[in-house]
């Protein structure tokens, strides 16, 4: 499970480049709205809270309106936000926003220098243990063996004439059974802008078809309303979001003359410290439910 503070600090921790996502040995999906409109026809606004740090205030306000996308929630329990002040939070966003997937559970997403958000495939896939419809699961565990195979298969294609690289491949292939012993950071440094390009464009493909192949299933998971809003043993679930506007702004304890400007000024509304200090628990649930 994802620390919290990790949560807190994402955007500099986790924020990694596309490249590193695509060229990896474990396969990473990416997410974008578009992609989630073209498969699901249409994107939903929902409610949402993000937790951040003072510093990153100004970062959240730059990111309204656009396409970046940011991990959000709608459900977290008062105690893992009170933890998440020391390592650094304490600022709390109630935004509206563009879903793009959501699950009652940390997911885990990790976003890349471009604003994507990209899941890994076994944290992201998980079924329920009470998931009882074979359908799901059957399509689901199809799914998590199928991108592995195609990425094998990309970089196949993609590498067939250049023989320095083949070999890395095949002695792999023929050593394990498949790519993901190669030496990946070679193959990448003896790569041309072309084949990097056929490679980031060629998964982009790959994801994007097999998901809309098993889209039901993935619907399920990733864009349930029916449960992403449910409570869970990580302590808050997760939203992957874009498009945000800032609807309030809330904090647990801060120099309220230096807080007060800032929140007049983000949010249009004048600061009320019963409102915007959050000093409990029954304060807590008010704003978040």
């Amino acid at each position: 499970m994802k620390r919290f503070k990790e949560y807190l600090n994402e955007m500099i921790a986790w924020e990694d480049k596309t490249k590193n996502y695509v060229y990896s040995n474990y396969p990473f999906i990416p997410l974008s709205s578009k992609m989630i409109d073209r498969l699901f026809g249409g994107i939903k606004k929902k409610k949402v809270f993000h937790v951040t740090s003072e510093d990153h205030i100004d970062d959240i306000v730059k990111l309204q309106g656009k396409k970046k996308s940011i991990s959000a929630f709608t459900q977290m329990i008062y105690p893992v936000f009170e933890d998440g002040i020391q390592g650094g939070g304490g600022i709390l966003f109630e935004l509206e926003a563009d879903l793009i997937v959501g699950r009652n559970r940390d997911i885990m997403s990790r976003p890349d220098s471009q604003g994507r958000r990209w899941l890994g495939v076994e944290q992201a896939m998980v079924l329920n243990p009470r998931t009882t419809d074979k359908k799901i699961q059957d399509d689901i565990n199809l799914l998590k063996q199928l991108l592995p195979k195609e990425k094998a298969k990309l970089f196949l294609d993609v590498y067939k004439d250049n023989d320095e690289i083949m070999k890395k491949l095949e002695k792999s292939i023929e050593t394990y059974g498949d790519y993901h012993y190669a030496d990946i950071g070679y193959i990448y440094n003896k790569s041309s802008g072309k084949e990097k390009a056929n490679m980031i464009k060629g998964w982009y493909d790959i994801t994007e078809k097999l998901i809309g192949k098993y889209k039901d299933a993935v619907k399920f998971l990733l864009l349930n309303d029916d449960t992403m809003n449910n409570s869970n043993d990580d302590g808050w679930n997760e939203m992957v979001v874009n498009n945000i506007k800032i609807k309030n702004m809330y904090w647990k304890e801060a120099p309220y003359d230096t807080m007060k400007p800032y929140h007049k000024k983000i949010t249009g509304k004048e600061f009320d410290q019963k409102v915007n200090v959050i000093s409990n628990q029954q304060h807590w649930d008010k704003i978040t439910k």
